[in-house]
């Protein structure tokens, strides 16, 4: 692939690149700044001299004690620290993350994470209906939630599309279909189902802790992205019934994060097992 476009943006990566298919496609990953030259970190809402320096004239004091008279540095410095003052809302500082927390198959922190809150999110907003299964995609995460000092960057990075979330009634048939998708195909996330998957078959599944009624009707929540054709994937088909709502991905994520914040609870999260892969030839536990 031939690289065309980089952009640092606090600690975040975005790549975009031309497939030879000609397919333009985004990827994101979350670089360590070190500051070798100048001294420099990332800076918060009130530490931007200390993090970045400051211009005087034409002259740029970097954080480590070095000058740096005119060119190309003076003029970049100058305007990276006139855009902070713009910058103040992802600066905001959120909470402590006692860990790394990472999106992986089948199952991780984030991506449950992700599709608890979209089926608690969805079962308030469509209160007169019921939300049985939450769907979301890996892919949709983009970068990682740092040990330590968390931002609201942080998360916007994580998130950076305006995916909605929208309600779809199905058949039963239809959703034991998408579970057998996702075992072909890649595990995606989802809530409100347990899964196991033993030598590439299923061999539990379980919604709201009961086999799938065929001839019954479901509820699910997923992101409009996925409804007609995102990631291989047709949510919507055979839909029952349809509703589109304006609530976004990264707002719902990033309401039940400032709850923990406002608790002065840790950012975090913790598996629960929904996800189960069984090899014959590997021991059960691995």
């Amino acid at each position: 692939m031939k690289r065309l476009l980089l952009i640092l943006v606090s600690a975040t990566l975005a790549a975009l690149t031309l497939s030879a298919q000609g397919r333009y496609q985004i990827t994101w990953e979350r670089v360590c700044m070190d500051g070798s030259r100048t001294g420099c970190s990332i800076p918060g809402t009130d530490n931007i001299k200390e993090s970045i320096g400051s211009v005087e004239g034409n002259t740029y004091h970097a954080p480590n004690g070095k000058d740096y008279k005119g060119g190309s540095i003076v003029k970049i410095a100058s305007r990276v620290i006139d855009a902070q003052s713009e910058m103040t809302p992802v600066k905001r500082y959120i909470g402590e993350s006692p860990r790394v927390l990472r999106a992986h198959k089948p199952e991780s922190e984030l991506s449950d994470m992700m599709t608890d809150r979209m089926l608690i999110t969805a079962r308030r907003i469509f209160s007169d209906k019921q939300i049985d299964v939450a769907f979301g995609n890996f892919g949709g995460i983009r970068t990682i939630i740092p040990k330590g000092r968390v931002i609201a960057d942080d998360i916007i990075s994580m998130f950076p599309f305006k995916n909605h979330l929208a309600y779809v009634k199905i058949k039963g048939t239809r959703l034991r279909e998408i579970f057998d998708q996702l075992v072909t195909t890649g595990i995606q996330p989802f809530s409100g189902a347990t899964l196991v998957v033993r030598d590439g078959n299923i061999e539990s599944l379980l919604v709201g802790g009961k086999p799938i009624d065929d001839d019954a009707e479901y509820g699910i929540t997923t992101l409009d992205f996925l409804l007609d054709g995102g990631d291989n994937l047709f949510l919507r088909k055979d839909a029952v019934e349809f509703i589109q709502s304006d609530v976004i991905l990264l707002d719902l994520v990033m309401e039940y994060v400032d709850s923990l914040s406002a608790a002065k609870a840790p950012i975090t999260y913790h598996t629960d097992g929904r996800v189960r892969i069984i090899n014959s030839s590997e021991k059960e536990g691995k």
